[in-house]
């Protein structure tokens, strides 16, 4: 029985590490990202400025320390990321409707006829753009 409460316990924290592993790394700006960029980059993010904040980050992301203390902090963290993330890609979806919008002007001043499979192709794509996700 102790041995099954051990296990369960590695369990979670073996969960609650790689969660937190996966916010650094996304806050960090990818898996794929050198550690000499990535970490200056989750420290800034973070707010940490303290000099133990780069070995205490190393840590975090190779498993070495439980993340217990900073779930709190690197949560919030990882949300404010997120959000934003989610504004620049509305304002570059934004761009780009418009981009299309001005092609299909374009195209029916210049030769509509020519131009016709084009532009019923792209007011389609604009018709699913504009549409509320479901």
């Amino acid at each position: 029985m102790a041995s099954e409460k051990i296990s369960d316990k590695e369990r979670q924290v073996t969960c609650v590490t790689v969660e937190i592993q996966q916010k650094l790394y996304e806050l960090g700006g990818g898996r794929y990202v050198p550690l000499k960029r990535l970490v200056p980059e989750i420290r800034k993010k973070l707010g940490w400025w303290d000099v133990k904040a780069e070995g205490r980050i190393k840590r975090l992301l190779y498993g070495e320390q439980e993340p217990y203390r900073f779930i709190d902090e690197i949560r919030k963290a990882h949300t404010r990321h997120c959000l934003r993330q989610v504004e620049s890609n509305c304002e570059a979806n934004r761009q780009l409707i418009e981009q299309f919008s001005e092609a299909v002007r374009y195209f029916e001043t210049v030769d509509p006829d020519f131009y016709r499979e084009q532009i019923e192709a792209m007011r389609e794509t604009l018709e699913r753009l504009e549409r509320p996700a479901r």
